[in-house]
């Protein structure tokens, strides 16, 4: 049985679109659970699983499990700056955490602990007023900010483990149009099947305008999400796989929450633009047509 280690979480003020919480509460060290606020670009991290619907109430995107933080280790301060509609940043360092707070940043207490073998890599983007600094344990997700302008600030902290955050599907090598760590059959839940084989995929259980095998091609990033087109584009409006990796979720205007399993990366095939079929069916979607690699 996994030992637990509580410590009490202490929030000075939690301000989101002009709303205070105050809260001093006791949380066990576990799982991190984090959310996105697409007004603002900032991740909020937090092992305080209250705070993730509270947060989904007011706009933001619950994005999943981030990572496992160890039930000893280094503290991991919490800062917040109501400015420029809020911003949280999460360090080790005690010298960081004290500038914050003369230059007027709020203290929000130990927000979990570091250790353990797998790096959470911490990223800066020098153009953001808010959402500045992202923390992630992949090296996927890392690599493709770098390539937008983002900054590497090395390693933030470390994680004892990666959970649902880890991904067999390797997104850089899929932009390079490398697509072998998508290879074998993903079923859906009507036993629908889609195989991959070295940059082809074969459908079974449907046909698009009688073809049943086409090649990919195309291959992008946007919204948490890899779209890659089919060649040849079936009419009229074409078709593509969207693949959400493990522990991820698509972060669109077009979502209101994400109704695929995130504890296993996903494939939907859908007509151009479609993100929105990740939606539960409650909000017009199809998240039962999501594929699971077996």
């Amino acid at each position: 049985m996994k030992r637990r280690f509580k410590f009490v979480f202490f929030v000075a003020a939690f301000f989101l679109g002009g709303l205070s919480i105050v809260q001093a509460k006791t949380v066990e060290a576990s799982m991190l659970h984090r959310a996105y606020n697409p007004n603002t670009g900032e991740h909020l991290y937090t092992q305080n699983q209250n705070e993730i619907p509270f947060v989904v109430s007011h706009g933001w995107r619950d994005e999943g499990r981030a990572w496992e933080a160890p039930n000893n280790g280094k503290e991991v301060y919490r800062m917040f700056n109501p400015n420029f509609g809020g911003d949280h940043f999460y360090t080790l360092n005690a010298n960081e955490r004290d500038h914050l707070k003369k230059v007027g940043w709020k203290f929000e207490g130990v927000s979990w602990r570091s250790g353990g073998s797998i790096p959470v890599y911490r990223l800066y983007n020098p153009n953001a007023k808010s959402g500045s600094h992202h923390y992630t344990v992949l090296a996927s997700e890392r690599d493709h900010l770098k390539s937008v302008g983002w900054r590497d600030e090395g390693i933030g902290f470390y994680a004892t483990n990666p959970s649902n955050a880890t991904s067999s599907i390797k997104e850089l090598e899929i932009l390079k149009q490398n697509y072998t760590s998508l290879n074998g059959t993903w079923t859906n839940s009507h036993g629908y099947q889609i195989t991959f084989n070295n940059g082809s995929i074969k459908l079974s259980g449907s046909e698009i305008n009688g073809r049943t095998q086409f090649s990919l091609n195309n291959p992008i990033k946007a919204n948490n999400v890899l779209f890659i087109s089919f060649n040849p584009a079936p009419a009229p409006n074409g078709m593509q796989v969207m693949v959400a990796l493990k522990g991820t979720s698509p972060s669109s205007g077009l979502i209101g929450s994400d109704g695929t399993n995130r504890d296993n990366d996903r494939i939907i095939m859908a007509n151009n633009g479609g993100t929105s079929l990740f939606s539960p069916n409650k909000n017009g979607g199809l998240a039962d047509t999501a594929y699971y690699k077996k």
